[in-house]
């Protein structure tokens, strides 16, 4: 089906490839704190509780934790289409759908590959700064109460 799609849409604007990644994006099966609820992350895919205690069946579809650069060695595992295609659908296309240009040839595909791997990594450590602070306030906010 995927591969339909992209022979269909091989135009400049045509399909690109895109995650709906949340926060909690390469991090472990887990709870996590979002918001004011819970996320939980199982197999790739994060689930919203209401709370803590709430059980998973009670939980919402919230979206995945796959990151772009998965989704480009998905595409290339299955068969899809090659590795500068698969980096072209998740860089140049979006770039050119919204009338951008930018380097093209074989420089472009490392470079692009150079930028999803860089915004993959700064997602992940951005969420874990997230993290250590809201633990570190919930500690600072313990010591205060009960000191």
């Amino acid at each position: 089906m995927i591969d339909l799609l992209l022979r269909a849409g091989r135009s400049e604007t045509g399909v690109f490839l895109v995650s709906d990644a949340l926060a909690p994006l390469g991090l472990p099966d887990g709870v996590y704190p979002w918001d004011s609820r819970q996320i939980e992350v199982r197999k790739g895919t994060a689930w919203v509780r209401l709370d803590y205690h709430s059980p998973l069946e009670s939980a919402t579809l919230a979206g995945t934790t796959l990151p772009l650069l998965a989704g480009v060695q998905n595409l290339v595992r299955w068969g899809i289409c090659d590795v500068e295609s698969a980096i072209a659908l998740a860089t140049d296309s979006p770039r050119k759908a919204i009338g951008l240009s930018g380097i093209v040839g074989k420089s472009a595909t490392r470079i692009n590959l150079a930028s999803l791997v860089l915004s993959y990594w700064l997602l992940v450590i951005g969420y874990w700064l997230l993290v250590i602070g809201y633990w570190l306030l919930v500690i600072c906010y313990w010591l205060f109460v009960n000191w």
